[in-house]
């Protein structure tokens, strides 16, 4: 792995990691490190700007997406996920916990709410090109205990702005305390050209101070036709 900076080596080293590897762009604002102590003078808030950012694939790599089982077309393994996002889900130095694991159609792999953080929560995923759908599945594992039990889907054209809501899950009764999957699939009338959707958490099962919920993937699914 080699680190750039305006085209000039800073880092370079030999790893080969043997998990799934996500990128998180993030500034840390502290004193000392690379640029030395904070120039209190500037004031808050401060912008991270980035000019863009691009990531290669080699020909013939695979994505190793898995199919969310028995069911084709998932659109949701297609998109990026957290896009908007701020930094209050899970761990983000905890493999187990990261959002990029809700549309890798993996169920042993979840994103774990971080504890406190007052609802309602928003989950993103964003898609390149405009995408067309009518179902949104939800799993989770143990949904007695740890499960969403009230979302909202809502879509934008272009995930900035112009956010409408399209489906509720009503109030979800999952059935098991235990280390089962469960899924819960919400269906609506057929959305086109959307860019972005995002998941509106209002309740989940557990302690709501200081409890976390679990999504082991989200998936999203043209099942109509027409």
């Amino acid at each position: 792995m080699r680190f750039y900076l305006d085209h000039e080596l800073y880092w370079e080293i030999d790893q080969s990691p043997d998990y799934p590897m996500v990128t998180l762009l993030q500034i840390n604002d502290g004193d000392g490190g690379w640029i030395g102590d904070l120039d209190r003078s500037i004031p808050y808030p401060k912008e991270y700007l980035v000019d863009y950012f691009r990531v290669y694939k080699r020909e013939g790599m695979p994505q190793e997406l898995t199919p969310i089982a028995g069911k084709e077309g998932n659109l949701a393994q297609y998109a990026i996920s957290g896009v908007g996002n701020d930094i209050t889900w899970g761990d983000l130095y905890n493999a187990e916990s990261h959002i990029c694991y809700i549309n890798d159609g993996d169920p042993n792999t979840a994103l774990i709410s971080k504890p406190g953080e007052s609802l309602p929560h928003y989950i993103y995923l964003d898609w390149m090109e405009p995408q067309v759908f009518d179902s949104v599945v939800l799993t989770t594992r143990a949904g007695l205990k740890q499960g969403p039990t009230a979302w909202d889907i809502d879509v934008s054209e272009d995930g900035l702005a112009d956010w409408h809501k399209v489906a509720a899950s009503g109030h979800v009764d999952w059935r098991n305390d235990k280390e089962d999957l469960e899924m819960c699939e919400v269906t609506f009338d057929q959305v086109e050209q959307v860019r972005a959707l995002r998941l509106v958490i209002r309740e989940f099962n557990g302690n709501k101070e200081e409890g976390t919920y679990q999504i082991q993937d989200l998936a999203v699914f043209l099942n109509s036709k027409s």
